[in-house]
């Protein structure tokens, strides 16, 4: 028995959209978090600010990568558009 795939292209190209749109006001949120932190590296030392901030970049980065995985996704479901 073959089951049928339905796709709606529009709705696709729209969520692909959505997508990059997010994409973009993560990657500004990014930069902007990347800009707090080395604030906070130059203001703050001694102690635990070393771990504290290296804890920060390490998310920062973790932040990176998945708005890298966000726009890879909305590549595709635009190319999947483009072919249906």
């Amino acid at each position: 028995m073959s089951q049928t795939l339905h796709v709606d292209p529009d709705l696709l190209y729209l969520t692909a959209r959505r997508l990059w749109q997010e994409h973009l006001q993560l990657a500004d949120q990014a930069y902007s978090l990347r800009v707090e932190i080395n604030r906070l590296e130059m203001a703050w030392q001694g102690g635990t600010a070393e771990e504290h901030i290296y804890a920060l970049r390490l998310l920062l980065n973790q932040l990176n990568q998945k708005t890298e995985e966000l726009i890879k996704f909305a590549l595709i479901l635009s190319r999947q558009a483009v072919f249906w």
